[in-house]
């Protein structure tokens, strides 16, 4: 959880200046959160077992339930707010385009991001007509002046050269959204089990203890 929490945030640094996503830091920041309360909480339930104690065992039950809560709120917040999450990118990314030429760190972005993510303007490469050029981070043998010469009238012909595809639906892959989902999910399943087989192991201890 924190892996995944951590890869979420670095990507959001990628696209800071290109696009406003601190309201979306949220379920990153909070599966870190809760995964690292999963360490301690998980030491409670090591001590439960090494003392047998049935008071141990049922309060790491209800904490390891308070944080399979907050993950599948975690896992659902994403997924609602995907499609709000794209759109704010995209408009971000529309309207950085014409601001390329003029801001250091706008064109340092989007030739990090058209170089890394093999893909040209927010939509597809047309989007640069704003500009009247295409960047020479679109093309696929990167070079001075590589994208010099390419149609914008001729998508075919320009793919030889440069990415065509759109840089937002690869940009939401590299900031790994379905990660925290997956994550969430997938660890929520595992610490189900930890809550059930914690209140076996509490209800076994309570009655050795009563025995």
């Amino acid at each position: 959880m924190v892996t995944a929490g951590a890869l979420v945030l670095t990507g959001y640094q990628n696209y800071e200046h290109v696009a406003d996503l601190d309201s979306y830091k949220a379920p990153p920041i909070l599966l870190i959160a809760v995964g690292s309360a999963v360490f301690l909480i998980a030491f409670m339930g090591c001590c439960g077992v090494l003392r047998e104690s049935n008071c141990m065992m049922m309060t790491y039950a209800v904490f390891l339930a308070i944080i399979l809560l907050v993950q599948i709120g975690i896992a659902v917040a994403a997924a609602y707010y995907e499609n709000d999450f794209k759109e704010i990118l995209h408009k971000g990314l529309e309207k950085s385009i014409p601001k390329y030429d003029e801001r250091k760190e706008i064109k340092e972005t989007w030739d990090s991001m058209q170089s890394n993510l093999k893909c040209c303007g927010f939509d597809k490469y047309t989007d640069w007509k704003v500009r009247n050029a295409i960047p020479d981070s679109c093309c696929k043998e990167r070079s001075d002046n590589c994208a010099e010469n390419v149609s914008f009238n001729d998508e075919y012909e320009a793919g030889k050269k440069i990415y065509v595809e759109g840089c937002v639906t690869k940009a939401l892959s590299d900031l790994k959204i379905k990660y925290v989902i997956i994550a969430a999910a997938v660890i929520g399943g595992i610490e189900l089990l930890g809550v059930i087989f914690s209140c076996c192991l509490a209800a076994r201890f309570r009655r050795k203890n009563y025995a």
